[in-house]
């Protein structure tokens, strides 16, 4: 089954529009991206895009937005809809009712079917789904001053430092395995004959070429846009950048623009292994626009199971090569 979206359906959005988006999705180039003007809807449609595919559904995130029902289908043919629920009016008379209800829905939305009853064959039906927003927000006061890392200043931070902490187990992942290799060869060696010594040993690195790969072709997309800076890992397996001047600098101290295509590029490596519906709201935020050009190329040419959709305002996403994959949110739009 081929688990990528072909179409999403926006029944009542707004309470006045259906919209139907139909994805681009050669295997190659499986990019679609929705160009509209701030404050235009997009970053709506890709919540609820987020919010039908995902595992875990939670009735205050749907209850912000106004629509009667979402579908995805999938390139299969296999569909998942989501509708609304009603609206609930509370008041101290009711509020026994109101709460047996909220029990009511929140059991339908952990098994995946707001109003609607759904087959068990329906879970699944997607690849793993991963909407990234990167706005550079302060962070929260909701911890005591005393438990805050003094790095994590903004929401962007504590985004990064959770992914850089997992792919400081990636990274001894990649390097237990190089470790197991070794120890294999090394121990098959001793029964192969002298004449088979060299065909045994370019076995042996290719194979741990391509473990290195994933993580080689990280590096380079990174250093490809933070030219002035070479990614380095300190003693602890932590992302470092080396700066002039023998200088090392940590993550925090990256710009806001940085820090974002650190986050959408560790998003990737760590989802290497799996296809990956990757969903883009805006990433132009604080970019400069020479990166914002060579984004999409990047992010395809790094993980080679993508499919992606971006909202963006920004021409400058889709101006290399990408005018093909454009769809523009005003004509979309079905006045009901």
């Amino acid at each position: 089954m081929n688990k990528f979206i072909q179409k999403v359906k926006i029944d009542g959005l707004w309470n006045t529009t259906d919209i139907e988006i139909n994805f681009n999705t050669h295997h190659k180039n499986n990019v679609t991206a929705l160009i509209g003007k701030n404050g235009s809807g997009k970053s709506t449609i890709i919540d609820l895009i987020e919010f039908s595919l995902s595992d875990e559904k939670n009735i205050h995130n749907i209850d912000k937005y106004d629509f009667k029902s979402i579908e995805v289908t999938n390139i299969s043919g296999n569909t998942t809809r989501v509708a609304k629920p009603n609206k609930i009016e509370t008041n101290l008379e009711n509020i026994d009712e109101v709460l047996k209800l909220l029990d009511s829905l929140r059991d339908d939305i952990a098994k995946n079917r707001i109003g609607e009853n759904r087959n068990i064959e329906e879970q699944n039906l997607f690849n793993k789904t991963i909407k990234i927003s990167t706005f550079d927000l302060e962070q929260q006061d909701s911890v005591p001053s005393f438990m805050k890392n003094s790095k994590i200043k903004t929401e962007l931070d504590e985004i990064l430092y959770g992914l850089i902490t997992q792919f400081k187990s990636y990274h001894l992942t990649l390097k237990k395995e190089i470790d197991k290799l070794n120890r294999e060869f090394d121990e098959k060696l001793k029964d192969v004959e002298n004449e088979q010594i060299r065909d045994f040993l370019l076995q042996k690195q290719e194979k741990q070429e391509e473990i290195e790969d994933k993580k080689k072709r990280f590096i380079e997309t990174i250093e490809y846009f933070f030219q002035n800076k070479r990614l380095d890992f300190d003693e602890d397996n932590s992302i470092v950048f080396k700066v002039e001047n023998q200088r090392y600098i940590e993550p925090h101290q990256l710009s806001s623009g940085e820090k974002q295509l650190l986050v959408i590029f560790l998003t990737l490596v760590l989802n290497i292994n799996r296809p990956l519906i990757l969903l883009l709201d805006e990433p132009e935020i604080s970019m400069h626009v020479e990166w914002q050009k060579n984004l999409i190329k990047k992010l395809i040419s790094l993980h080679d199971d993508l499919q992606l959709f971006i909202v963006t305002h920004s021409p400058a996403i889709v101006m290399s090569g990408w005018k093909d994959k454009v769809i523009k949110l005003e004509d979309l739009l079905k006045v009901k």
